[in-house]
């Protein structure tokens, strides 16, 4: 197997670890400095969702949460697919493939949402597990 492709392999999951990691770090700190968006999360505290037991801010701060786990578990996914077939380049390709869907899809959500800070890590990710992917294997004895 290609040392740059397993390496820039590599460098893809931890673009998503670090991404998971940052996520999570956010989602569960003070973020609301301005009195409108005290407000807004207020609101949010306080409106249930009709017929349930729960309110808007409970679904936010869970889709944050899960958003994070996820992205750090595929990040752990990709690094250990790649350690757990050693020279397969298959694994290493079809990984690759879906990781960078993963992230263009990660990226695409976020620029449409306006919501730019996945893009920072995602961008790159997907670039690296393109070019895993499309490198080369070596002919190697």
């Amino acid at each position: 197997m290609s040392k740059a492709a397993s390496r820039l392999h590599a460098t893809g999951g931890i673009l998503f670890l670090v991404t998971g990691a940052a996520h999570t770090l956010g989602q569960f700190t003070s973020g609301a400095s301005d009195p409108g968006s005290r407000a807004v999360e207020e609101a949010m505290r306080k409106v249930a969702i009709s017929g349930t037991s729960f309110t808007y801010w409970n679904v936010m701060q869970c889709w944050g949460a899960l958003y994070g786990a996820m992205t750090m578990l595929f990040g752990a996914l990709l690094l250990s697919a790649s350690r757990s077939a050693p020279g397969d380049p298959r694994v290493r390709r079809a990984t690759a493939i879906v990781g960078a869907l993963a992230a263009i899809l990660q990226a695409g959500v976020a620029l449409v949402y306006r919501t730019p800070p996945p893009v920072f890590f995602m961008v790159p990710a997907a670039v690296v597990l393109v070019l895993a992917a499309a490198l080369p294997e070596r002919n190697t004895p």
